[in-house]
């Protein structure tokens, strides 16, 4: 009987063979500019994306053969971490280049603080002779494209690959994704643990009262389509389809003036999973990874219904994956994948274990905030495997350098390691955090706080009652399921960590003290 791998074996295996040149059969990325060209810039976003459950990861189920056939030509980053483990600090971060504690969108639904309102990869490139474009399915993720509009030449609004006739709330408030969320959203009303502004009771259940009556009206032929019912934005309880988003962009960047930088944020493969027909039961196989020790923000759930979300939430990403593939092969019949920088990464990833479903948690596991970074460069003909760990704030000064433009003073991120330079010091700490339950306006006083370090990950627990100040380390080497915590066997790792981490803190609070 032939033994079988796990993921890890066959990141080893894939770390053992010769790594293509990054340089090899294609130009220098900075040759582009020296020789007066500029490259387009496209960034893909698939919300909720754990880079655990893709092909290329290893993943026991073949969710997404597309992108593993992308893969082919471009750079696939297997340490790559969100700064967050929801939609508000992960995109804050991709799109500043800031962390949280800088940014200050840490809570659900917030803003990036004034300061940062020009601090944008959009306004990076200001000046660079770039068409600018944006879209998001995401009530969240919009809040900041509002916030950058001054820097986009084309911000479409949620609502353009939303179905017609949808009478999602957000539609009466346009130009106020704030309002928007908080008329629409349950979870806001039943959690002011979150101190954010509590949503309207009248409105959210009018919202969902209309959604109902409107999916109810959908023609035989679309509800025989998605019979677990359509794809729908969370917030706004708005349906769409993936392939109306994907038609879009496909129209949009054919027509789009060059160079352009395009920033597609999509919805899936984030809850609620309704795939159409053809993904529904393709991954009835019986199989679940082995279970884990529960952990002290569990939420209870048992590990057959974990498995049974986890199922649907694969089906839902093969979906997504196959949309993906049409996105590919549109840029490569178009030629633009000869002349453009293809960016696919996730805000932040999602949870079926410990007890703990989704990502409304306080815990940050690598299924949470490990997310996928594919990046193609012009003409990228072979694959290469990069394990340093590198964080989404690395993402505005890559691209920053591919336009050939300054690395803004903001940024705390480092160039991806693509222009043929040595990858950052892989004992560069890299930082996540939920802070969720913190006011913006206030010390990092509560929350969970996540520093990557080498092979070493140290977590750390704020202000939770009876949680104070509780720690975990996990070394990723060895480990990169995190079962062992090794924060009491190895004491001296974990003071080392602990008080850097704390010297972090202390020095980014220092603008919040009274």
């Amino acid at each position: 009987m032939t033994p079988s791998l796990s993921r890890r074996d066959v990141l080893k295996l894939l770390a053992a063979l010769p790594a293509a040149g990054l340089l090899r059969g294609r130009m220098n990325p900075l040759d582009w500019l020296a020789g007066g060209q500029k490259p387009n810039l496209l960034v893909v976003v698939y919300d909720t994306l754990a880079a655990e459950h893709l092909t290329t990861d290893g993943y026991p189920r073949d969710t997404t053969p597309h992108l593993a056939n992308f893969a082919r030509q471009a750079t696939v980053f297997h340490r790559h971490y969100t700064s967050g483990n929801f939609t508000t600090p992960g995109t804050a971060s991709l799109l500043t280049g800031a962390y949280p504690w800088s940014h200050r969108a840490f809570n659900i639904a917030a803003p990036v603080a004034p300061a940062y309102a020009r601090r944008s990869i959009f306004s990076a490139l200001g000046g660079a002779g770039y068409h600018r474009l944006a879209y998001t399915h995401n009530l969240l993720a919009d809040t900041f494209l509002h916030q950058f509009a001054a820097d986009l030449e084309q911000h479409l609004p949620p609502e353009t690959y939303f179905l017609a006739g949808t009478p999602g709330l957000d539609r009466l408030f346009r130009g106020d994704p704030d309002t928007a969320y908080r008329s629409t959203h349950f979870l806001s009303r039943i959690l002011p643990s979150e101190r954010v502004m509590p949503a309207s009771l009248f409105l959210s259940l009018l919202n969902e009262l209309g959604l109902e009556q409107y999916e109810a009206t959908l023609t035989p032929e679309l509800a025989a389509l998605f019979p677990d019912g359509l794809p729908e934005e969370d917030s706004s309880k708005s349906f769409f389809l993936l392939e109306d988003a994907i038609d879009g962009m496909m129209e949009l960047l054919a027509a789009a003036p060059q160079p352009f930088l395009g920033y597609f944020h999509l919805y899936p493969p984030h809850h609620p999973y309704h795939p159409p027909r053809e993904f529904i039961g393709r991954f009835d196989d019986g199989w679940a990874p082995e279970g884990k020790p529960e952990h002290f923000f569990t939420a209870g759930q048992a590990d057959a219904d974990l498995a049974e979300r986890r199922r649907k939430y694969d089906e839902f990403l093969a979906y997504a994956d196959y949309e993906f593939g049409r996105l590919a092969a549109f840029l490569e019949s178009s030629g633009l994948l000869e002349t453009t920088w293809v960016v696919f990464t996730s805000d932040h990833g999602e949870m079926f274990e410990r007890g703990i479903k989704g990502h409304n948690t306080p815990v940050l596991y690598n299924p949470l905030v490990r997310v996928p970074l594919l990046v193609h460069q012009p003409g990228q003909a072979a694959r290469t495997d990069v394990y340093t760990p590198t964080s989404c704030v690395d993402l505005l000064p890559t691209l920053a350098l591919a336009a050939g433009q300054p690395i803004p003073a903001w940024s705390e991120g480092q160039p991806l390691p693509l222009f043929g330079r040595e990858p950052a010091p892989a004992e560069r700490p890299i930082f996540a955090l939920d802070a969720r339950r913190n006011s913006k306006f206030r010390p990092l006083e509560t929350g969970t706080v996540a520093m990557i370090k080498g092979q070493e990950k140290f977590i750390a627990y704020y202000g939770y009652p009876g949680f104070d100040r509780q720690f975990e380390l996990y070394d990723l080497e060895n480990d990169l399921e995190e079962r062992q915590d090794l924060s009491r066997a190895d004491t001296r790792t974990t003071d080392r960590l602990k008080n850097e981490l704390e010297i972090t803190l202390q020095t980014v609070n220092l603008p919040f003290r009274a």
